[in-house]
């Protein structure tokens, strides 16, 4: 069997840790499990750039000739379920098994808000990903 490493996270995390496996000559299979459907990007600018420039690009963590060169196989938009440690195997959502020879958590935060009253408020919103910086922006907007 190939070496397989999957990796938990589509976030900076994971992104530089697929690149730092391939700068440093791993060529067996990198997955990634990612619950966005985009490629790496960085978080910080979600709060800055995003929602000050009129048409904001997508903040990118690579180039999109990086990214290719990296031969990721993506498994998104998927949530890792569980992990079978003996088996050697993560549970996606779709109820797929994925095989690993070594498996990286990268999972990163998440956005907490003090009550579940906060979470039901129209008012309240979350910055963690692009598409809460796309809702911000265009409530601002308005």
């Amino acid at each position: 069997m190939t070496s397989r490493i999957v990796i938990i996270g589509g976030g900076q995390a994971g992104g530089w840790a697929a690149k730092t496996l391939r700068d440093e000559g791993f060529d067996g299979e990198i997955c990634v499990v990612a619950e966005e459907e985009w490629d790496f990007y960085e978080r910080p600018p979600l709060s800055k750039a995003a929602l000050l420039q009129p048409e904001a690009a997508f903040p990118r963590l690579f180039s999109e000739e990086a990214q290719q060169a990296l031969n990721l196989t993506w498994y998104r938009p998927l949530r890792a379920e569980s992990i079978d440690r003996e088996a050697k195997a993560v549970v996606l959502s779709n109820g797929e098994r994925l095989s690993y020879n070594m498996l990286l958590l990268a999972t990163g935060g998440r956005a907490r808000l003090p009550g579940e009253a906060w979470a039901a408020h129209p008012q309240v919103y979350t910055l963690r990903h692009w598409q809460d910086a796309q809702r911000l922006k265009s409530r601002l907007a308005e």
